[in-house]
């Protein structure tokens, strides 16, 4: 090779927006095993998070993931590219050689997104059942999955029995994923089906494209339980939608007898509602004032929408159908046309969560006026807060302290200032937060002793500690803190005093630890955890502030 200053080009040479361009051609797993650490311009590179904000760990590299080589590579991502990029992550695509300590390694607090590739269906489901933390992943975060199977479609299922697909989100997969996957369900003797459908200008799923789609192929089939929403996407309403009466006769067309339907064109194109009787789901999804009345006792969860408005009586005939109802949500932009209300009082004797976050302010008038409607067991409540602040007159309309009485959240979406006598308004919201500040606060303590302890040692991680220093920030809200802190609790500032002290102190115990630790110190993260701490110390010595100078209001008046 010619060294000579003329001729010799260095990679380095390149600006780094060139540089990332490389990078980003190139297989991820290879660069975090060769250049992570090489130099300080590499790590700034491969750590920026522009490039690994996508943690793409396919790799044509493993052949035998067991080789001595292949382990090299694990450890290395495993122990010094892991711990310094889990919380900038947003999106993991995984294969099997990874799956194995990807999701028992570190956290990923920003990941949304997930691509599983290239698995056998036995080995995805070992894991779907058996690893917890990857099942915890996907409940509590994901929000993105996409599925590759090694081996393309199955065919038919001529062992399968029984099936049930329960889904509560509206799909546009009903023509080209279930209807086919219904249709290798040769032998099936039972089905149950909770699905709401979008269709693009096709007409409503009814009795006779049931049994044309899949029900013809079931000759076994004794029983059909289902509650089935589509919805038309066609604006200019140009197909032909059939009538309730057309879809009833689809039913009884093809010998079931117990079905009840209900369907609504709109400007969009149409719904329509079709359910098996009596109702066996839990859930009842979509309904409007099309609505036909029955008795649906096993339904705990109802939803309502619809383009013209919901009046008194209607949620009378609702109160009698749904004596069980726990949770209520309505989807109703449209004011009421009926404001002079029978003298007839409504019960909603066992609904436990109202949401009228997407309704106009007459529901929220509807439901909180005592005079309209009693809710003996409301304790969690979704809203607009302009509509909550005008229904209760700025909280001290005592016509809906009955209903807000019992509330224990309350979920507003918008920002608000609380004014002075919010929480006097909702008595036992305040208490709950007092309740759920100590419990945290006592678990945090408990951790930082442990971690003080036991986080040095050749068990315990880096990455266990920024979470545990992370978790400080829910309590060290400043806004948050000026909207609680009012006069009738200054009797709990001399205690929350003394416990912000002696946090500060064993945080700052924890962290001399750190300083004398010649190995921690190095690490990549280690200005990370020094931030969060000198975050948390400043967030304590603020919270502290506020409670003295609120204490000091109070002995001065």
């Amino acid at each position: 090779m010619n060294t000579s200053k003329n001729n010799d080009i260095n990679i380095l040479d390149l600006p780094d927006e060139m540089l990332l361009i490389i990078l980003s051609k190139m297989d991820m797993v290879d660069i975090f095993y060769s250049l992570v650490d090489l130099n300080k311009r590499f790590n700034q590179l491969v750590f920026d998070p522009l490039y690994i904000h996508h943690l793409d760990l396919r790799s044509k590299t493993f052949k035998n993931h067991n080789s001595s080589v292949d382990n090299q590579v694990f450890d290395q991502i495993r122990t010094k590219v892991l711990p310094r990029i889990h919380y900038k992550v947003n999106k993991i695509t995984v294969t099997l050689p990874f799956m194995e300590f990807i999701f028992n390694t570190v956290d990923y607090p920003q990941l949304h997104s997930l691509s599983i590739v290239n698995f056998q269906q036995e080995t995805l489901l070992q894991y779907l059942t058996s690893d917890v933390i990857f099942c915890r992943v996907l409940s509590d975060q994901i929000t993105h999955l996409k599925v590759e199977i090694k081996g393309g479609i199955i065919g038919k299922l001529p062992k399968l029995k029984c099936f049930s697909l329960i889904s509560y989100f509206q799909t546009y997969a009903y023509d080209k994923r279930i209807v086919p996957l219904l249709r290798r369900m040769l032998n099936l003797e039972e089905l149950t089906l909770l699905i709401s459908a979008t269709r693009i200008k096709l007409p409503y799923i009814d009795g006779n494209h049931l049994y044309n789609d899949f029900l013809v192929q079931m000759p076994r089939l004794n029983k059909f339980t289902f509650s089935i929403n589509t919805l038309i996407d066609d604006k200019d309403v140009k197909i032909d939608l059939p009538s309730n009466d057309d879809i009833q006769n689809s039913f009884i067309k093809i010998g079931y007898q117990h079905v009840d339907s209900y369907a609504n064109v709109m400007k969009i194109g149409g719904r329509c509602h079709a359910y098996s009787l009596p109702y066996q789901f839990d859930t009842f999804l979509h309904l409007t004032n099309s609505f036909r009345h029955d008795n649906f006792y096993k339904v705990r969860w109802l939803v309502m929408s619809d383009a013209h408005s919901f009046e008194h009586e209607f949620f009378k005939i609702l109160s009698q159908d749904f004596p069980f109802l726990q949770r209520l949500t309505v989807y109703n932009l449209e004011p009421q046309k009926n404001k002079q209300h029978s003298s007839t009082l409504i019960t909603f004797a066992e609904v436990s969560e109202l949401n009228l976050a997407f309704a106009h302010i007459d529901y929220v008038e509807e439901f909180l006026l005592e005079t309209n409607i009693r809710l003996p067991r409301l304790t969690i409540l979704g809203v607009k807060y302009e509509s909550l602040a005008m229904v209760t007159n700025n909280f001290t309309n005592d016509a809906a302290r009955f209903n807000c009485s019992q509330l224990r959240h309350i979920t507003i979406l918008e920002p608000f200032v609380r004014p002075e006598n919010f929480h006097s308004y909702f008595p036992l919201l305040f208490d709950l937060i007092h309740k759920q500040f100590t419990s945290l606060t006592h678990e945090i303590e408990q951790l930082i002793g442990a971690y003080v302890n036991v986080m040095f040692s050749k068990t315990k991680r880096t990455h266990e500690g920024l979470f545990i220093l992370a978790s400080f920030e829910p309590i060290c809200e400043r806004n948050y803190l000026r909207s609680i802190l009012r006069d009738a609790y200054v009797n709990l500032c001399l205690t929350a005093i003394a416990w912000s002290r002696t946090l500060l102190t064993k945080i700052e115990q924890a962290m001399n630890v750190f300083k004398l630790n010649q190995h921690i110190i190095t690490l990549g993260n280690f200005p990370l955890i020094s931030k969060l701490y000198n975050r948390t110390a400043k967030a304590l010595l603020v919270y502290e502030q506020f409670l003295l100078a609120r204490w000091k209001e109070k002995i001065d008046a």
